[in-house]
Parts: C-alpha cells; structure tokens; sequence
C-alpha cells in the first residue's frame, strides 16, 4: 500500500515566506501542503478539512493566540507554531494553548523542522484516540467518525465498528484474522463467536464504501480481512 501523503496547513500572513517554504516542503512528497493567508483562512480550511498537522506563523501576532483559536474550532493536529526569536515565555504560553511545538523561524532549516514534524506525528499516530488517514478518508476514533478528506462526507461509526475499523487502518495491507479481531474488540468474550465479526465487517463496508466513494475497501483475506486502497474512484460497474 503506498504512503499516504500527510496533510500540511502552511499559515504565514508574509505572502512570500509562505510560498518559498511551502514550494520546499512539497519536495518531501510525504506532505501535501495547503496554504493559508491568514488565520480565518485557516479556520475556514481547518473546519473542512482534517489536517494531520499545522505549521502556523502568526507573524506580527502571538502565536499563542492562533494556537487558541484553531483548538477552539475543534481541530485535533500536531500543531507547530514558529515566530522570531521567541521568548521563554512565549514558547510557554504557546504550549499551553495547544501547540506541540514552538520554534525559531530564523534559526531552524527546513531538514530540522521537517525531521520536528516527523516526530511530533509519530508521537500522535501512537495516541489511541489519534486520527489515521487512509487514502481519501480519515478515521476519527472520537467522535467515532470516518472523514472523506476530499468532500468532506462524514459517516457516523458505532463503537464495535470504530475498533474494527481502528486496527485495519492500522494494519494497511496485513491481514487480520477473525479471531484476533474477535480478542481485541470483543474482548475474547466467550459469547460473542466469529459471525459476529463478519456481520459487523458487513455493515462496515457499506460505510467505509459511502465514506471512500469505493476507493477504500475491505477485503476477505487469509481467514480475516485487510484494507485495500485505490488511487482513483471505482467505476459503479466494477464495484
């Protein structure tokens, strides 16, 4: 399955600056970087769009303040906030609004600031309640949601379904058996047998089929099931 690229929210109201860094950070195909003027921009592109992290400059304003309101808006992303020269106190006040992270715009080189991105994402990913995107749709453990990234459908999962969904979006293309879905959802309950799992699977593709327009799917797969992911949509009559 290939890598998915990470969804990256630029905020710089500085025009230039804004587009110099983000024509480098499209080099490292791992982000697909969308650019925001200024900070309504990027509530109104953050309310839409499920990104996997924010490099937000807030220019002449405290960093703090955007941090604040993008948290407010209800956006779950690795937030990284640069500014110039920042004080003790002003790295301190934009941790505490939200952000993972607030560096020196002038002093840290792109390789550093990517290779800080990298890290503060795979620190999220290990989060339990951590978003996981998989080709056009993303996986929202709470509040039990699968998200098209594209169009912004949204499809409203239960809670058995969100714990199935959760372990195959994390096992991409390896194959997870009915029994081992049976342990980790169900708890091995001694009620519960495997046709349990394949009528929850059932439902799960229709959803996953509304949510993905057909490009994400679950196949039956070495006596459990896997994911499978297209890179463009699915013609109805080959479905």
């Amino acid at each position: 399955m290939a890598t998915t690229p990470r969804t990256l929210l630029l905020v710089d109201p500085d025009a230039g600056r804004r587009s110099a860094l983000a024509a480098t950070l499209r080099l490292h195909e791992e982000f697909a970087v969308t650019e925001a003027g200024d900070l309504a921009e990027a509530e109104a592109l953050a309310a839409g769009h499920p990104f996997d992290a924010v490099l937000l400059d807030a220019g002449d304003a405290a960093p703090a303040d955007g941090v604040a309101v993008l948290r407010r808006g209800g956006l779950d992303a690795v937030i990284v906030a640069l500014a110039d020269v920042p004080a003790p106190e002003t790295v301190e006040a934009a941790l505490d609004a939200g952000a993972l992270d607030c560096v020196d715009r002038a002093a840290t080189g792109v390789p550093v600031l990517v290779a800080r991105l990298r890290a503060h994402l795979r620190a999220h990913d290990r989060r339990s309640d951590a978003p996981v995107t998989v080709g056009p749709v993303q996986l929202r453990p709470w509040p039990r949601l699968l998200v098209n990234v594209e169009t912004g459908r949204r499809v409203q999962l239960t809670e058995k379904e969100m714990g199935l969904l959760r372990i195959l979006f994390r096992a991409g293309q390896t194959a997870v058996t009915r029994r081992d879905l049976l342990d980790a959802v169900w708890h091995a309950h001694p009620a519960v047998e495997t046709h349990t799992v394949e009528t929850h699977v059932y439902r799960l593709r229709q959803k996953l089929a509304a949510a993905a327009d057909g490009r994400v799917r679950i196949e039956t797969a070495g006596g459990g099931y896997r994911l499978a992911v297209d890179s463009a949509p699915v013609p109805a009559s080959a479905a």
